[in-house]
């Protein structure tokens, strides 16, 4: 089973090509270390694929605050115009029709509220897709490696927090993420 970029950028799981170009053992020694295959090299991009999808979504929830403000001010102003001209009509007209005034600030408001819901719709259904899109991708990458017990080399379990065999209490090393590009 193997990772493979289709021409879309999208990653898909491969039973053949890659698992067949994949080395089949580890090194016996690190002078004897080969590059790194295919498939450890696509798990970089898969690695690489999600940071950028969660820059992303840090970017949208950023331009959905700004958007928002934005279109709360154009709306009060265009309202407030609204009102003032209502007013002056109504001034001229000697308070002929007190309630259009009313009419006019609560249509304003009603206007900014279904704006808003729509900006919001439209930035829950583009953050879910990249959420999605980033839960998929993490299903790709393998588990974490198991800690080992720097006494004895013994692989312990993920809850360990003594060794099994020397009592050597666990330090978890530190993860060798790739760089961010």
């Amino acid at each position: 089973m193997g990772i493979k970029r289709c021409d879309l950028g999208h990653f898909h799981l491969v039973s053949d090509t890659i698992a067949l170009s994949a080395p089949k053992e580890p090194p016996k020694s690190d002078a004897l270390a080969l590059p790194p295959g295919p498939q450890e090299l696509s798990m970089v991009a898969v690695q690489q694929d999600i940071a950028y999808h969660k820059a992303l979504v840090e970017k949208r929830r950023k331009q959905k605050t700004h958007s928002l403000l934005i279109l709360l001010i154009v709306l009060i102003t265009i309202g407030s115009e609204v009102a003032g001209l209502t007013i002056a009509w109504l001034l001229h007209h000697f308070f002929g029709f007190i309630w259009l005034a009313v009419f006019s600030c609560f249509g304003t408001l009603g206007l900014s509220c279904i704006a808003g819901q729509y900006f919001e719709r439209q930035y829950d259904r583009k953050t879910g897709n990249l959420l999605n899109e980033i839960a998929r991708l993490e299903k790709l990458l393998p588990p974490p490696p198991l800690p080992i017990c720097s006494n004895c080399t013994l692989e312990l379990t993920v809850d360990s927090i003594y060794c099994r065999r020397c009592a050597t209490p666990v330090k978890l090393a530190p993860t060798t993420d790739p760089p961010l590009r």
